[in-house]
């Protein structure tokens, strides 16, 4: 009799360490695991050695202005931290010594790499020209 009444006790103390783990699950993993957006959003990613700089914080700012628009489009901006540069980099297949702004799509693939300062305007044509979005604008309008 001893072990059931000790039961609930056990049962409860499992499942704060499952909660535990479920919650620390995505701090131990990478921060820009790019595969969690797959299909679902396009990715800006700011990519610089110090994420104090001036020509990175000005682009953010310069995204951060354009928020709506980001939005409509499905897309979201990340900043690797240094120490996940590197991975994320060699993952793309983009040379390590960058410093820019990538455009990832939906589907996962690099379709844009170029060096600060980029215009928001020069993103969102892109993506406005995919054929992915224009079937969503289509979707949209109908």
């Amino acid at each position: 009799m001893g072990h059931s009444s000790e039961w609930p006790f056990l049962y409860l103390k499992m499942m704060k360490i499952i909660s535990l783990l479920l919650f620390l699950m995505p701090l131990l993993t990478n921060a820009q695991d790019l595969k969690n957006y797959r299909w679902h959003k396009r990715i800006i990613i700011l990519v610089h050695n110090d994420p104090k700089s001036g020509v990175l914080l000005r682009q953010q700012q310069t995204l951060d202005a354009h928020k709506n628009d980001l939005e409509e489009r499905d897309m979201i901006v990340l900043i690797p931290k240094p120490e996940e540069k590197r991975k994320l980099l060699t993952q793309l297949n983009v040379p390590l010594a960058f410093k820019g702004v990538l455009l990832i799509g939906k589907d996962g693939g690099v379709k844009f790499e170029e060096n600060f300062p980029v215009h928001p305007k020069v993103l969102f044509a892109l993506v406005d020209a995919m054929p992915m979005r224009r079937a969503e604008m289509k979707r949209k309008k109908g």
